[in-house]
């Protein structure tokens, strides 16, 4: 083999692991990214978990508020009757029934309103849940982007590389290297 012919097929081999190198940093590439948004996707769902916990115990904590403002509700109203039997007021006189039916009403609007802001806290968290689970579908699909962004980057780079030794090796052989 002559200096001419050894550098020649140094230089195509050279392309070839140029090319080879290229791929699999492509490929390294395709598969850190993905990595990387499967793992902040997994993360987004961890979110989307806790954050329907959150709603539920938002629920929960509003349905104990609720009946306890109601049971003070009636304790309230048993105060009244109980003060109003003792002063000998028959209890269901009008004005007498008044006091505890106003009492009873205003009871019952403030458990409604704890009722009401639990259920507007338990909204937000569950709008914030699937705003989680939105992020994490959008991750995957950027997963699966990257991944094929990779390997049509490694097509790409095959080719070239391929069209680069197949164009050394035809002006070789024209100049009668090979």
């Amino acid at each position: 083999m002559t200096a001419a012919s050894t550098l020649a097929a140094i230089s195509i081999a050279t392309s070839v692991a140029g090319a080879g190198m290229t791929m699999m940093g492509q490929q390294q590439q395709a598969k850190a990214q993905a990595a990387s948004a499967n793992y902040q996707a997994a993360v987004a769902r961890n979110n989307q978990q806790v954050a329907a916990w959150q709603a539920q115990d938002a629920i929960d904590r509003g349905k104990i508020e609720t009946d306890k403002k109601r049971m003070e509700a009636a304790r309230l109203i048993g105060r009244q009757r109980a003060a109003q039997a003792g002063m000998g007021v028959i209890v269901d006189e009008d004005s007498a029934g008044d006091i505890t039916a106003e009492t009873a009403e205003f009871g019952e609007w403030d458990a409604l309103n704890v009722q009401a802001n639990a259920e507007r806290e338990a909204y937000q968290i569950q709008v914030r849940a699937q705003n989680f689970g939105s992020e994490a579908a959008l991750l995957n699909m950027q997963a699966s982007n990257a991944m094929t962004a990779g390997r049509t980057a490694m097509l790409g780079t095959a080719i070239s590389g391929a069209s680069s030794v197949a164009g050394k090796w035809a002006g070789y052989k024209k100049e009668g290297i090979f």
